[in-house]
């Protein structure tokens, strides 16, 4: 009889099962759908399958104990897939920024790579316009800088060889032209002391 307290109770129970029923399939749903949303939203499917969990173990007693151990296994199981679901995705984000990181260093490599050649092409012309016209002593200061910028460019390094020839050349040919003409000054003293 349902106006009885024991059919009151019977149908207080059926009621609080159903709402756990209820409540169990809306977090079980929740969670999947949280899994398949774009991008997957991986902590909240594990929230709400860890939910539908505790609805059940909270709610035992309205349930056999086979029917509670298939719901939870249920959950427990969905809640299995979203974590691993979750680690997998992880797994592939962190390698995606990896590999983004990688890209943006070969990038930002050969963007420093072009910007050396760049300025070690404007040191080489500005060396070359300093030694056609004789400034060997600039030529020289720009090539080195070449050599510290660049220490395996074979053309500053023989240009310089060739700056530094010159230097030497002209080192010499002061010291020559010095001499001679302490030369001339040391005859014109004698023949004034002759005179």
């Amino acid at each position: 009889d349902p106006n009885s307290a024991l059919g009151q109770t019977i149908t207080a129970d059926e009621i609080e099962r159903q709402r756990a029923l209820t409540l169990y399939n809306i977090a079980l749903q929740d969670s999947k759908d949280a899994m398949t949303a774009t991008p997957p939203r991986f902590a909240p499917a594990i929230e709400r399958a860890h939910e539908a969990g505790i609805v059940i173990d909270n709610n035992q007693r309205f349930f056999s104990d086979s029917e509670a151990n298939a719901l939870k296994s249920a959950a427990s199981s969905q809640e299995q897939i979203a974590t691993a679901g979750k680690t997998a995705f992880d797994t592939a984000e962190q390698e995606r920024v990896a590999s983004l990181a990688k890209q943006n260093e070969a990038q930002l490599a050969e963007k420093r790579t072009m910007e050396k050649r760049q300025r070690v092409d404007a040191l080489m012309r500005d060396a070359q316009r300093f030694a056609d016209t004789q400034q060997y002593q600039e030529a020289a200061d720009t090539l080195r800088q070449i050599r510290i910028i660049d220490p395996t460019n074979s053309s500053a390094k023989l240009m310089l060889s060739l700056v530094n020839d010159r230097i030497s050349y002209r080192q010499y040919e002061q010291v020559v032209k010095d001499s001679a003409r302490e030369n001339v000054r040391g005859r014109i003293q004698d023949a004034e002391e002759i005179v």
